[in-house]
């Protein structure tokens, strides 16, 4: 498990999560991050899911978790334009 923890997130990232703990100067802060970062993966999971129903299952879960941030904004930008044709069409939107 340890192993497919380190080879899906980026070295980084997990130094940054380690130092702002480290930081931290008492419990209710670290508190305070962690609920915070909790807030972003909640978000991070609704775009994720609704980008998923837009897409009207050519993605999965699965690879959409895959994918890096720039894959993800070129999906946004696919759907967006969908959106924004349904509407200037007038076309029904499923």
């Amino acid at each position: 498990m340890q192993s497919s923890i380190q080879h899906r997130t980026q070295p980084g990232l997990c130094k940054f999560f380690r130092i702002k703990l480290l930081r931290a100067s008492s419990d209710e802060e670290i508190q305070q991050i962690l609920e915070g970062m909790e807030r972003q993966i909640s978000g991070l999971k609704e775009d994720l899911l609704k980008s998923i129903w837009y897409m009207r299952g050519a993605v999965s879960y699965a690879d959409i978790m895959q994918m890096n941030n720039r894959e993800r904004d070129i999906i946004g930008k696919i759907i967006k334009e969908n959106l924004d044709t349904t509407r200037r069409t007038g076309l029904p939107f499923y």
